[in-house]
């Protein structure tokens, strides 16, 4: 329940897995950012059925009624040819994934890592948040050149709230699509994921939903930057989730800005993120000073 604001394997990691991913060939000259990361050059961290129905016509009495039981040959057969009905797995999946997550009162804690190096040296980032609604609390931690810093930080759309140790809590209004928490992950779109089969992790059996090109994420929102102005030249979601559609864990690459002349991408960041306590009560509210 968010408040009113006041108006004053053992598995190698994600980043392990791709670390030797080929990159291609180097991309077109990047063009004009659109708003989720398209164009120039520059990074900057963070700080804060079927039923059945068989009809039996007539009546059998007596040895006549015995007989028919114990003998398979009386027994009715489909019509060659006949199919039964079924239900694609994948888009049960699917379709109860996007029930869970498009929920105007979706609420869970998710416990977020991630890391990127690229033209503005490299930086890694640890979070735990309570989300619910529009809205979120927790802290986040990050580390750049120096030493890392932790803050504590609310959301409430479209005010956020931050303060690092005891200082005093700084607000600013922000209407920056990147900080806020629906849609989930910005997933926008059912054409944004698609099944890619069910998988055993980490004990559990659950299935993995993975990016298409539809997928047009703000990268500043989930690698914990200020802003990302490159090409986003790769780009990859995979969920995985219950049969439910609850997700579980959520992993995301993205390679972007060219390639070195070694071969190597500009940018590459990842980050890791594990789901818990769907459904739970969190109260989003301003601090209290």
């Amino acid at each position: 329940m968010i408040a009113t604001p006041r108006p004053d394997e053992p598995e190698r990691s994600f980043s392990e897995r791709y670390a030797d991913m080929p990159t291609g060939q180097t991309p077109p000259p990047v063009k004009p950012d659109d708003g989720k990361g398209g164009g120039g050059r520059r990074t900057r961290i963070l700080a804060g059925g079927g039923l059945a129905i068989i009809v039996v016509a007539g009546a059998l009495v007596g040895s006549q009624l015995l007989q028919q039981i114990g003998s398979s040959k009386n027994l009715p057969s489909a019509p060659a040819g006949a199919a039964l009905a079924s239900v694609d797995p994948a888009k049960g999946v699917l379709d109860r994934f996007w029930a869970v997550v498009t929920d105007p009162g979706l609420s869970y804690h998710v416990t977020s890592s991630g890391s990127w190096s690229g033209p503005d040296g490299s930086s890694s980032f640890t979070s735990s948040l309570d989300v619910a609604g529009g809205g979120y609390a927790g802290v986040i931690t990050a580390k750049g050149r120096g030493k890392p810093v932790t803050s504590q930080v609310i959301r409430i759309d479209p005010f956020t709230w931050t303060r690092t140790g005891k200082a005093a809590w700084t607000r600013i209004t922000s209407n920056d699509p990147k900080d806020r928490s629906q849609p989930f992950l910005f997933l926008d779109s059912p054409s944004a994921l698609a099944y890619a089969g069910a998988v055993a992790r980490n004990g559990q059996n659950l299935h993995l939903l993975r990016s298409t090109d539809g997928y047009q994420p703000y990268v500043a929102g989930l690698l914990n930057l200020g802003t990302f102005l490159l090409s986003k030249d790769v780009i990859r979601l995979e969920i995985y989730v219950t049969d439910q559609g609850v997700p579980v864990e959520a992993d995301f690459l993205c390679d972007g800005g060219g390639m070195t002349a070694d071969g190597k991408p500009v940018f590459r960041g990842s980050a890791q993120r594990m789901f818990s306590k769907f459904g739970s009560k969190f109260t989003i509210a301003p601090p209290a000073s």
